[in-house]
């Protein structure tokens, strides 16, 4: 279950990573055969779609396909004990995508594709 979400999963194991660290986690996970699969590339647009994601905004109200991904993900994560997050811990979690135009990626040998910088960190409730 853990690595069925591995964009959630690495979110919240590494806090601050590039997209090369997220294909190596990938090809870890599910094998080289990941970076030459059309569903890489679709994550990778659909995530695309904003640089802001507030977790707990996601739970309550998922505005993108994405959205919906991640609000499964978590609710699903949460039920597992090797998870180690419940689905409250998991609404205070907020992940920034920056994208870097300087550095270009070319995981399948073929296709390129800017680099991404994601950052996670905790909401910090008054």
């Amino acid at each position: 279950m853990w690595n069925r979400y591995g964009i959630i999963a690495i979110t919240v194991e590494r806090k601050n990573f590039n997209l090369a660290r997220f294909n190596e986690y990938l090809v870890e996970v599910f094998g080289e055969s990941i970076l030459h699969n059309g569903d890489y590339y679709s994550l990778l647009v659909h995530m695309s779609q904003k640089k802001h994601y507030d977790v707990e905004k996601i739970l309550e109200k998922p505005e993108t396909f994405f959205e919906d991904y991640v609000k499964e993900a978590v609710k699903n994560m949460a039920k597992h004990d090797e998870c180690k997050m419940d689905l409250e811990s998991y609404g205070q979690l907020i992940f920034d995508l920056e994208f870097d135009d300087t550095s270009k990626l070319m995981p399948d040998g073929r296709s390129e594709v800017s680099d991404i910088i994601f950052s996670c960190y905790e909401n910090a409730k008054e």
